[in-house]
């Protein structure tokens, strides 16, 4: 079956509501005939703590942003009852891991499963959290900073989506855009939305001034290197990032053409305001930093190749595929001692593998059992997110049937 017909088989199935429940059956079967490779569940050996309540889901958030606070003294995390999922408000609370309590407690309705609320440390990374709340008389997402130490707290008239490398800025995009074309990153609060490409896009807000500009319009993404089929398709920006010197933005831009999510990796510079196409080959997925202008990205090569491998944002030069390391999608991250971390999705036995180490000789440290339930838009990633001392690293599990976040401590592992 060629590719188009494939196309529209499932675009049809996607309206006709057949699509999930033939995934799950997909799933399903694959499980039922994999052959067993031992222990299907996590090892609790090498977990340090676990912050877990069953009739909750708690999560840490996306991959880039660590819960524990600079000293691990302190975790952030988002918290909601099991029972209504989405139509629940989130706690944010911080737990005091030297006095074992909970130490701040609030809600926030800007939220979703995959990126939670985008709660963060800033500052010296001990003291002061942001994240994205919705204010209703409003009607608009913004931010929300709390310094745990003299309780100030300071609002922003937009959503927080990446920080300046020296926090005097930060990214913002249209989280309700998101929530119409990929709900998986969107805030469902807002209703009623109507999209219009030309007024809405990336912003990017002073901090001190509390004033934004919009860099780039969603109109002005799909008029750069146009194709035919952009005119059909509903288009958004997503993992937007500034580059580590903070004269670029990096973004994937997405598009829906009759079901199937493509993509392209773009960046924009600050300084010439103008794009640069740095792959187009329709997959573009996980990136981090690997130094000023590198990334590690998981996407389709130039060669029609799939794997991880690096690209230079200044001339779009890409490396070899790193034939060690997952063949897999996952969510990379480098620690200060520049150790690779990485996921992936689960296997046909719903296992999370969970890798460290060189991108030449990554190993795998740790494994999770993910239930059935929790596929598609309602996945539980593992994300694993770096502590600041690379000696720790956090995880969201489902391994026990509900949402738990794992702060797995280095020294405890037998690698």
């Amino acid at each position: 079956m060629n590719r188009n017909k494939r196309i529209v088989i499932v675009y049809w199935m996607k309206k006709l509501g057949l699509y999930v429940i033939a995934k799950y059956l997909y799933l399903y079967i694959r499980y039922v005939l994999a052959p067993s490779k031992g222990n299907d569940v996590s090892e609790q050996w090498s977990i340090e703590y676990e912050i877990q309540d069953r009739k909750f889901h708690i999560w840490g958030g996306y991959y880039d942003k660590s819960p524990l606070n600079a000293d691990n003294s302190k975790i952030a995390y988002l918290k909601t009852p099991v029972k209504g999922g989405r139509k629940n408000k989130a706690f944010v609370e911080i737990y005091d891991l030297e006095q074992n309590k909970v130490i701040y407690t609030d809600t926030t309705e800007a939220w979703n499963w995959q990126q939670g609320c985008m709660l963060q440390w800033i500052g010296n990374k001990k003291d002061t959290i942001v994240y994205n709340i919705y204010d209703s008389s409003a009607q608009n997402y913004k931010v929300k900073a709390v310094n745990l130490h003299n309780q100030k707290i300071q609002y922003w008239d937009l959503p927080i989506y990446a920080m300046h490398p020296v926090q005097s800025k930060f990214l913002s995009l249209n989280f309700a855009r998101l929530n119409e074309l990929i709900y998986d990153y969107g805030y469902q609060a807002l209703k009623n939305v109507s999209l219009n490409d030309q007024a809405d896009g990336v912003w990017e807000v002073d901090m001190l001034s509390n004033k934004s500009r919009m860099l780039f319009s969603i109109s002005d993404v799909t008029h750069f290197m146009p194709k035919s089929e952009f005119q059909t398709s509903g288009h958004y920006v997503n993992h937007i990032d500034y580059s580590p010197d903070g004269e670029s933005v990096i973004m994937i831009h997405r598009w829906n053409f009759y079901g199937q999510y493509k993509s392209r990796l773009l960046s924009y510079n600050l300084k010439e305001n103008k794009f640069v196409l740095l792959l187009d080959n329709n997959m573009v997925s996980h990136f981090c930093w690997c130094d000023e202008c590198t990334l590690l990205i998981f996407a389709m090569n130039n060669h029609q190749e799939m794997g991880y491998f690096k690209i230079n944002i200044n001339d779009g030069v890409c490396g070899y595929i790193y034939l060690s390391m997952p063949d897999v999608d996952g969510h990379p991250s480098f620690s200060c001692k520049k150790e690779i971390l990485t996921d992936t999705y689960p296997d046909k036995r719903r296992i999370q593998h969970l890798y460290i180490g060189s991108l030449e000789a990554p190993h795998e440290i740790y494994r999770f059992y993910s239930p059935f339930k929790y596929f598609d838009g309602n996945r539980c990633d593992l994300h694993p997110k770096w502590s600041h001392d690379g000696q720790r690293v956090c995880v969201d599990t489902t391994y026990r049937g509900y949402r738990s976040l794992c702060v797995l401590k280095l020294s405890l592992i037998h690698i």
